[in-house]
């Protein structure tokens, strides 16, 4: 299989630059599925709500020519979709402005960055610890700040771990676990499919709840989104 060719079934046989990386198909229908699809406009968070800033369709902020979502402004999925699309790759090319080309990933986790940047910004995503260990090309210490960023009004968040969790299976490459722990987030066995490589099984959700807001300064972004439904 070719380099070009593996890239396109989103394989690669190697890192390649971000450069040369792009969304994969799957990566498209997993950012449209985690978004979720709202036919009407309406506010993500009250941080975009204080800013005026109206979410549409596939988590969409903006149209496809630019112009801002208006308040009570309705879509369409196939519109929705054309906004999902432009919006991902103007995103992409902020990432990759500001990882620099010197920057290597894989192709899954390429998908992983860009749908967690629509957790926490472009401008989240590019000031964080993360993107510096991509900078540094330290992958697994880059793949750990994911679990950081599972807070809400500054406590962590049992559904948001999941969905890190999850996101960090995905950037690993266990795709099957990872789309297992999200079926079962909110129900009694969150714990145990949501267990990472080397922890006992269910320990993390025991110890989130026993103390959820401890270390209450890091691990979210000022105005940063919840994904839909994760704060439980």
């Amino acid at each position: 299989m070719s380099a070009r060719r593996a890239l396109q079934r989103g394989v690669a046989l190697a890192r390649v630059s971000v450069a040369a990386l792009s969304l994969s198909a799957a990566g498209i229908v997993g950012l449209a599925v985690r978004e979720g699809y709202r036919g009407e406009a309406y506010h993500a968070t009250p941080h975009e709500a204080a800013a005026g800033v109206s979410t549409l369709g596939f988590g969409s902020t903006r149209h496809p020519d630019g112009q801002p979502v208006r308040p009570a402004e309705r879509t369409t999925p196939e519109r929705a979709l054309l906004s999902l699309l432009a919006d991902a790759d103007a995103r992409q090319q902020a990432l990759r402005e500001c990882l620099g080309p010197a920057a290597v990933l894989y192709p899954r986790e390429w998908d992983v960055l860009v749908r967690w940047s629509y957790n926490v910004g472009v401008a989240g995503a590019c000031a964080s610890t993360l993107a510096q260990h991509l900078r540094a090309g330290q992958h697994d210490a880059a793949a750990a700040q994911l679990l950081r960023w599972d807070r809400q009004a500054g406590c962590r968040q049992p559904g948001l771990a999941a969905v890190r969790r999850a996101d960090w299976l995905d950037w690993t490459g266990q795709h099957a676990q990872a789309a297992a722990c999200l079926q079962a987030r909110g129900r009694p066995d969150m714990g145990a499919a949501c267990t990472l490589p080397g922890e006992v099984p269910g320990q993390w959700l025991v110890e989130l709840r026993a103390r959820p807001c401890a270390g209450a300064a890091s691990g979210r972004a000022k105005g940063a989104r919840t994904d839909a439904g994760a704060a439980r």
